[in-house]
This record gives C-alpha cells, structure tokens and sequence, in this order.
C-alpha cells in the first residue's frame, strides 16, 4: 500500500535479523514503521492500532499518523525519523556503557543537523 510520500534517512541503522527477531513489540514495530516511511510502503499488518501508552509508542503514532493522512506535518515525523529511532536503534545495536559519549555526541550532531529550526532549539534545551 503506497500512499504517502517516502522520507529519506541515511541515520536509521540496518539491524541484523537475530536482533530485530529479539526486538519487543514496540521496537519491533518501531523499527518496521521506519522502514515503512523510509520506503513508501506499508505493509496492511502494520496498519493496526497501537494499544500501549509509551514515548516508543508515541513515536510509532506519529509515524503510522504520517502514513494514513493525506497532508501530513513532516516536522515531528521528521523529528522521529531522523533522530529519535535512529537513536533508539544505534542504542540497542551497541549497547555497552563504553558506547555512551560516543551515542550523545551523535545525538547532538544530528539534532544540530536537523533542518527546523524550532525543533532544534526545542531539542538543544532538553540536551
């Protein structure tokens, strides 16, 4: 089902199947939501509703909101794309606290990286 417009996201880490298999259900589904506004596409299984009440599950609402409205605001879906998840998901792929200065400095560079700029003065002040 292609019905809204792909975003673009170099950011978003390719995770080994081993580890999307051990993924919970909210990773799980945040990862294959950004794979799905990364590509266009999205498959009918991921078209149902969310029913958990986390930052992960707002995040994937707001992608899952991206793919079934006809205009949608790029700015937050934008936001989750390209920092949040990517994020998210370079912590789950190399998760040793040795990791940590090396994960917020990248967090840092692309909220610095990012195109708004009111979300980035948002993001610089809880940062």
């Amino acid at each position: 089902m292609k019905n809204f417009e792909p975003i673009e996201n170099a950011n978003l880490p390719k995770l080994p199947d081993d580890m999307v298999d051990d993924l919970c259900s909210d990773q799980y589904y945040g990862y294959r939501i950004c794979l799905a506004v990364m590509s266009g596409y999205l498959d009918p299984d991921l078209q149902k509703p969310i029913v958990h009440s986390k930052w992960l599950t707002l995040a994937c609402r707001i992608l899952r909101f991206y793919t079934s409205t006809k205009q949608p605001s790029k700015s937050l879906t934008n936001f989750c794309l390209k920092i949040y998840f990517p994020t998210w998901f370079n912590i789950k792929k190399e998760n040793k606290i040795t990791d940590g200065a090396k994960k917020i400095f990248k967090l840092i560079e692309r909220v610095r990286q990012f195109p708004t700029d009111k979300v980035r003065d948002i993001s610089m002040k809880v940062l």
